[in-house]
């Protein structure tokens, strides 16, 4: 639910941020670049507990940001990313535990 406060601060960052100022084409390309190009390991460890690891730390933190970041990212790195799962097996299970709109945007495994 959008509160009062986090409507103005949603207008604030909107009217401030540089990065939000720019036009909707050059933030994609920095996403892209921000988000592109990763290999995600899931290392299965039980029937209902998994881990993803990936090289660099805090490489999601631009989706942390603000509510607009996260709308226009949140698909990136399954888009933009390439999934291997170890046991391989795992992969499967792990892609019918994320929301469907995840799953449908995932274009790159790693066999």
């Amino acid at each position: 639910m959008l509160t009062l406060d986090s409507y103005h601060s949603t207008k604030k960052n909107r009217e401030e941020s540089p990065l939000l100022c720019l036009p909707a084409e050059i933030r994609n390309h920095i996403f892209s670049y921000a988000l592109g190009g990763r290999m995600w390991v899931i290392l299965w460890r039980s029937r209902r507990s998994s881990v993803v690891k990936n090289r660099e730390e805090n490489c999601l933190s631009l989706l942390q940001t603000c509510r607009q970041v996260y709308a226009e990212t949140a698909l990136l790195p399954f888009e933009l990313g390439t999934f291997r799962a170890l046991p391989q097996a795992a992969l499967q299970r792990w892609l019918r535990m994320r929301p469907r709109r995840c799953r449908e945007a995932v274009e790159s495994l790693d066999q």
